[in-house]
């Protein structure tokens, strides 16, 4: 194949493809422009980031490849969406011809439901900076105003610290010592590494 711009753009125009199981979006797309308009621009609609995609696997065979890999994004809500993808992919003169795609569709659909009208991200609100603490006060997470954080264990005064970076509702760390962790603000309440924090 030549060089592309992107996976659709491998897409052949009379291309057919099959979401499988039984979301919103299930049934098979006749042609590029359906598949585009009715399947793939409802779903890149609730993005806030674009997807980003891991491969997981590829396996070919004659004109036969199975593609398997994971996407992760930010939502207009600001929540994480994350699914598994396997595709199978049928290719003729250097065009996909027709797919199978398999997927978690319950996270799909949970996506496509998800309200955007009212909603303001804990980004756009600024109201994570300050303390967030565990219900026995063990732990104790201030999130500072220049995107530093300090975290403080029982009577171990800065414990932790180093930087973080919020994205809608999704927070992502960078200890000083390098190691990494994230977390997701829900409904005022802040879950990280196992933790459940709440605003002090």
């Amino acid at each position: 194949m030549g060089r592309k711009e992107n996976f659709f753009d491998l897409l052949g125009r009379n291309v057919e493809w099959t979401v499988a199981g039984r979301s919103t979006l299930s049934r098979t797309y006749h042609g590029k422009e359906d598949f585009l308009k009715n399947a793939v621009q409802p779903v890149v609609e609730k993005f806030k980031t674009p997807i980003q995609p891991k491969l997981i696997s590829l396996t070919a065979e004659n004109n036969v490849v199975w593609l398997h890999w994971e996407g992760k994004a930010i939502t207009l809500t600001g929540e994480t969406y994350q699914n598994q993808y396997a595709w199978k992919l049928l290719i003729k003169n250097d065009s996909i011809t027709r797919v199978t795609a398999f997927l978690d569709t319950y996270e799909l659909d949970k996506l496509l439901e998800m309200k955007t009208k009212s909603h303001k991200t804990i980004e756009e609100t600024k109201e994570y900076i300050g303390m967030w603490v565990t219900q026995d006060g063990y732990v104790r997470h201030e999130l500072l105003p220049n995107n530093r954080y300090d975290e403080a264990r029982g009577n171990r005064e800065q414990a932790y610290q180093g930087s973080y970076k919020v994205s809608g509702n999704h927070i992502d760390y960078q200890y000083d010592t390098g190691f990494t962790a994230d977390g997701e603000f829900k409904t005022g309440i802040l879950y990280h590494a196992g933790m459940v924090l709440y605003k002090k």
